[in-house]
């Protein structure tokens, strides 16, 4: 592998999260870095973690091997925080939920995701694993945009979270090899003006996280003010709003005029008040 095409790998890998939700086994966020790092990716974050001090404990760091500046890189934060950045966040889960993103199918998210990241270099894509023991829960999951399974025997379908890990990070980086061979023998390196061809059409001005975020929140706002639903009820309302806004595919100019929608019935109400 020459030093152009490692670059290319490694500078889109690096635009993409790594969220572990409820970790508990040291254990398996070291084989987890180790995963990464053997395919050119970092940027763990740690979501509500059951045990403290995972990055610095005896058996991560040993089952991290090589990967030791991977795991100490490791972050805890909260998922909004983790995903504020992101246009694209997909959740690994093979239970069906009675509501849930959009379901996608793995080689078309490995698709879409390199299709999103090569459209831009200021474009961020996360991936979200639950915990070792129930998985990602019902209100964690419906805050992605996308969730996708693994083809395994319906048998025994359980997987390691490392072992999760490798596979998404195998294929990404598959499908950025395939990219950067296919590259104009001038343009090694895929930036805003190299013009690639993204082959799913892709909405390439869909809005961050953050933004869907505070529109989820103005939205809630609302509709308490004018007892659109209980507060007994404002979890299964919040549920729906997720679901709603994240499978949108929202532009910039689709938040710009729901934002000043939301502005504009706020100070209608707090001027009839």
């Amino acid at each position: 592998m020459n030093a152009d095409q490692n670059k290319f790998i490694s500078e889109h890998l690096n635009r993409i999260n790594w969220i572990f939700f409820d970790l508990s086994h040291p254990g398996n966020l070291g084989a987890s870095a180790r995963a990464l790092k053997v395919m050119g990716a970092s940027n763990i974050k740690l979501i509500n973690p059951k045990k403290t001090g995972l990055a610095t404990d005896d058996i991560s760091i040993s089952r991290a091997a090589g990967a030791k500046d991977v795991l100490e890189g490791s972050v805890e934060t909260t998922f909004e925080q983790a995903t504020a950045d992101s246009k694209c966040v997909i959740a690994f889960s093979a239970r069906k939920r009675e509501i849930q993103p959009q379901a996608i199918e793995f080689n078309n998210m490995i698709e879409e995701v390199i299709g999103l990241l090569t459209i831009s270099l200021k474009n961020k894509v996360s991936m979200v694993f639950g915990g070792e023991r129930s998985g990602l829960l019902n209100q964690d999951l419906i805050k992605c945009t996308h969730v996708c399974k693994f083809e395994v025997d319906p048998i025994y379908s359980s997987l390691n979270l490392s072992h999760a890990v490798q596979l998404v990070s195998h294929a990404l980086r598959t499908q950025l090899t395939n990219q950067f061979n296919n590259l104009p023998k001038s343009k090694t390196i895929v930036g805003p003006n190299n013009n690639v061809k993204n082959k799913l059409n892709l909405n390439k001005s869909c809005i961050t996280q953050k933004k869907i975020i505070l529109l989820k929140q103005c939205f809630l706002e609302i509709s308490s003010d004018i007892g659109l639903y209980e507060p007994e009820n404002k979890k299964k309302l919040e549920e729906k709003i997720s679901r709603i806004l994240v499978a949108s595919g929202l532009s910039e100019d689709d938040f710009r005029l729901l934002h000043s929608f939301f502005a504009l019935i706020k100070k209608k109400l707090k001027n009839k008040s």
